[in-house]
């Protein structure tokens, strides 16, 4: 199936790091809640509007990409709108075991096309003046199709996100929320925390090195966007968080005790970890 139309419904910073990234390979159309937040996105020389059944007229990939606990109602307003069976829809969520249960009774279950996507790329700031067309070239995507999904539309969809530079993967939605909780959703609750102990006073930033910047970066992330995804996320999240307690427990009676051989076993295992995957890449 050829993608021409590109209907991309927010124009946040995945929204708009998307509209980026396509325009010069599509025609790419904005839909956003208010004239307010479309101005920016009008000045950038992109098309955009308020309506949803103009914005999606004659779109062959549709994307979502507003917070999860959105998505339903924004279904429901693509099929009073006119929503065709033949027209693709995505997201670009960060959480999918939730999504699917909430929009396939509506989609596919109804003949219509749904496959998730989750565009592992971010930064602290939020919004369309954030936006880059730097931030999804090099990034991974997940894509998870389900019961569902066409193999013809799956492989559309994987190499759209391909063409943009990004290394697509298939996960069912489950797996995905089990794997990202491990790999983002909780290491943004430790960045979190690091930046807690680390500086209970700003001023004391000024005794740190790079490291500090580095581990708690994305603690600056939007907060309430990110208690919606652990939310979304909880059972995983609590789960591997109940694991880094333990970890941390570990830790704490190894420091405790002033025992060196078990601090640095475990330092050794844990940059072992590391170094598997990033001494690769």
């Amino acid at each position: 199936m050829p993608i021409q139309k590109i209907a991309i419904l927010g124009p946040g910073l995945l929204g708009g790091s998307l509209g980026y990234s396509c325009r010069d390979r599509y025609d790419v159309h904005f839909w956003g809640r208010s004239e307010e937040k479309l101005a920016p996105v009008r000045e950038q020389g992109f098309r955009a509007t308020t309506e949803v059944a103009e914005v999606i007229e004659g779109a062959d990939l549709i994307v979502m990409a507003i917070p999860v606990p959105y998505m339903r109602g924004m279904v429901e307003q693509l099929i009073e709108a006119g929503l065709r069976q033949d027209q693709l829809v995505t997201d670009v969520g960060s959480v999918k075991g939730s999504l699917i249960h909430e929009v396939q009774p509506l989609l596919g279950a109804q003949g219509y096309s749904f496959i998730g996507s989750h565009p592992m790329a971010g930064a602290e700031k939020q919004g369309f003046a954030a936006a880059s067309r730097d931030l999804l070239p090099g990034a991974s995507c997940i894509v998870t199709p389900d019961q569902y999904t066409c193999e013809e539309q799956l492989q559309t969809l994987l190499s759209f996100w391909q063409e943009l530079g990004m290394q697509s993967y298939e996960l069912p939605a489950e797996e995905h929320d089990d794997v990202i909780a491990r790999v983002s959703h909780v290491p943004h609750v430790l960045a979190s925390v690091c930046a807690h102990v680390a500086l209970p006073q700003a001023r004391d930033g000024q005794y740190a090195g790079g490291g500090l910047r580095d581990t708690s970066r994305v603690a600056s992330g939007d907060a309430r966007l990110w208690a919606g995804i652990l939310s979304e996320n909880n059972e995983a999240v609590a789960g591997y968080l109940e694991e880094a307690i333990v970890r941390l427990q570990s830790y704490q009676q190894a420091v405790k005790s002033n025992d060196l051989d078990a601090i640095e076993a475990l330092l050794n295992e844990d940059k072992e970890r590391r170094d598997a995957y990033y001494s690769q890449t």
